[in-house]
């Protein structure tokens, strides 16, 4: 066994979820994307984002789809929004 494999054996195994798996809150959504969180609501309202929500917007889970999509959106469009 090299040094490499040797120092790796005493270690433990990484973890990690998913991208898919997790889900974003609408603040941590509006964070990551550095908008402000009435951006993101206007955009789930008008369909962009998320396929269908609830009125209720604290219950609303982005996926990692929803945040590349909101990312994609021109900057000066996001930046005219905060």
């Amino acid at each position: 066994m090299g040094q490499a494999m040797e120092a790796a054996a005493g270690q433990s195994p990484v973890t990690a979820v998913l991208i898919d798996e997790a889900a974003l809150t609408l603040e941590e959504l509006a964070r990551a994307c550095a908008v402000d969180h009435d951006w993101v609501v206007q955009r789930v309202r008008t369909g962009i984002l998320m396929e269908s929500a609830s009125d209720d917007c604290v219950s609303w889970r982005f996926t990692s789809a929803d945040l590349v999509r909101a990312r994609r959106t021109p900057s000066n469009a996001r930046a005219a929004a905060s």
